[in-house]
């Protein structure tokens, strides 16, 4: 069984997990009762809470939030309740579906418009990886018969928040803002690619290029 769901997204609430946690761990039961013995679920960077640097699949989490710890908390209930399971740990998915109220998307709606866009945390910097790179890596594994346990899947690489709007930026001919990145946490995905030779292949640029081409057309 490859499982996706997580209803409520974007909301992160403490009810909203908690809700989830019901759900997934019925969805458990129910298919050990059925006698399903492999599963592929999905977790999160947020796994690992405020670590900054390189981190690999078997770093243990700081300040690990509700959303994360409750991730961790379903994550032990399928290493006891199946005798095989893949557990992916995306981290800052980028690429066309957005939800609207996403950062690019929030972006674009100024920018396109002439006007500046000024998020909150300019500075954070986050493991970006196109959706498309993403998607690649959770196919080779499903499919490799001997991929087992936790796989980080993340571009392995950092960039600021203003670094993908100055993209933006340059795009719509308004003035780009300085970059000052600060420290943040970046996958290592060694584990992934011995497995399946896998590596992430698309720039933040190609992918953000793409995005709004996708946008624009749609408006139109």
């Amino acid at each position: 069984v490859i499982d996706c769901s997580w209803s409520g997204l974007p909301n992160l609430s403490n009810e909203n997990n908690k809700l989830n946690l019901e759900q997934k761990l019925f969805l458990i039961d129910r298919m050990r009762q059925l006698g399903i013995k492999s599963y592929v679920g999905f977790g999160s960077c947020l796994e690992f809470g405020s670590l900054t640097g390189e981190v690999n699949e078997e770093e243990k989490g700081k300040d690990v939030g509700n959303f994360g710890s409750t991730k961790l908390e379903l994550l032990d209930r399928v290493r006891s309740s199946f005798e095989h399971h893949i557990w992916f740990r995306p981290f800052y998915l980028v690429g066309s579906r957005q939800h609207e109220n996403s950062l690019l998307n929030s972006a674009i709606l100024k920018l396109s418009s002439g006007e500046q866009f000024l998020p909150r945390n300019p500075n954070s910097t986050f493991d970006f990886i196109a959706i498309e790179d993403a998607i690649e890596a959770f196919s080779s594994a499903i499919l490799f018969e001997r991929a087992y346990g936790v796989y980080n899947v993340g571009s392995g690489k950092l960039n600021s928040v203003n670094f993908l709007l100055n993209i933006m930026r340059e795009k719509f001919r308004i003035p780009i803002l300085d970059e000052c990145p600060e420290e943040g946490m970046w996958a290592n995905t060694e584990k992934l690619s011995i497995a399946t030779s896998w590596t992430s292949r698309t720039s933040i640029n190609e992918t953000i290029q793409r995005f709004i081409e996708e946008s624009t057309s749609v408006k139109k």
